[in-house]
């Protein structure tokens, strides 16, 4: 099983506290990834690497309308944690070269923010609410933009990415046409899984992964 693990705050003062209480109460083998939401979690990924997390998340999609995130509570509380992040090109680089250094993997929620961002404006100025109108705020085109951008800086530092959870087989096309990859996409996912979109080396795969 994986468990994506997702903190506002250091990971240095925290995660030996989710690990104990993993490590007490799962019943099954897990692993964890976990999510590079600030600046000042990307130094501390090789601290997460020596406590055996050989995978990190980038939500390429938080920023602007759409940075609104809970945070995972430390084991013992009971209060929700409510932030705002903002993934900019800056963290994506980063977090990526990080993860070559360290031979580890990156995890990327591939929508383009400010694409989404606009989309959720438009809808509000239209008095649209409710998943419909958060669907449609997103198009196909965010997701190209973004596996663009992170898989042409994970192919500079040699990374191994993988872009889940794809919305259309048709934004693949497009990519692959573009940067001809020759990848497969699956657009109808699997109930329970992810769609997984492997870019490393030049050489990509698809594989269907439960999480």
């Amino acid at each position: 099983m994986m468990r994506m693990l997702r903190l506002g705050g250091s990971y240095k003062k925290n995660l030996d506290l989710h690990l104990a209480e993993s490590a007490r109460s799962h019943h099954i083998d897990y692993s964890i990834h976990a999510s590079i939401l600030r600046e000042s979690q990307i130094d501390e990924m090789e601290f997460c690497a020596k406590k055996g997390i050989t995978s990190f998340k980038l939500y390429m999609n938080l920023g602007d309308e759409v940075g609104h995130v809970y945070m995972d509570m430390n084991p013992g509380q009971n209060l929700l944690v409510e932030e705002k992040v903002e993934i900019n090109s800056k963290i994506v680089e980063q977090v990526i070269h990080n993860a070559s250094r360290l031979g580890c993997t990156v995890l990327v929620h591939a929508e383009d923010y400010q694409m989404c961002s606009c989309g959720i404006r438009e809808a509000k100025d239209k008095n649209k609410n409710g998943l419909g109108a958060w669907s449609e705020s997103r198009p196909g085109e965010s997701e190209v933009k973004s596996i663009t951008t992170a898989s042409g800086m994970a192919r500079k530092q040699d990374a191994t990415l993988f872009c889940t959870h794809w919305l259309t087989g048709r934004n693949g096309c497009n990519i692959q046409g573009k940067e001809k990859w020759h990848c497969n996409f699956c657009g109808n996912m699997p109930a329970l899984s992810h769609t997984i979109t492997r870019i490393s080396k030049g050489v990509s795969c698809k594989s269907n992964a439960a999480y």
